[in-house]
């Protein structure tokens, strides 16, 4: 599956970049995506390899960004933005794989 290069949000552009894996000092569990607030980046783990997984976690991590950006992410605990997230993720992936919503000239 193809992914965007760039999502954006309202305060701008966010890198999307399909990565080996991402670490996370536990060997025993695998890290599906991460979003960089700070470089505004969202990496996608290849060990991903369902296009639904793929698509929930990039949608999962854009909404990170849109909450970030959004100045609700410190408004809540750990657990509430992170089930928020896994909403959002689920839409996204649901209305892509539906052809519901569609990346603008392939990106």
């Amino acid at each position: 599956m193809k992914l965007p290069k760039v999502l954006y949000s309202a305060l701008g552009p966010i890198s999307v970049e399909r990565v080996e894996s991402i670490p996370n000092g536990d060997p025993g569990s695998v890290t599906m995506g991460q979003y960089n607030l700070l470089s505004r980046s969202i990496r996608l783990s290849k060990e991903v390899t369902s296009d639904e997984s793929t698509l929930a976690t990039m949608g999962h991590e854009w909404a990170h960004a849109a909450l970030n950006d959004a100045g609700v992410s410190n408004l809540l605990s750990h657990e509430m933005e992170e089930a928020v997230c896994d909403v959002f993720g689920a839409l996204i992936a649901g209305a892509i794989l539906n052809g519901y919503l569609a990346f603008k000239n392939g990106r």
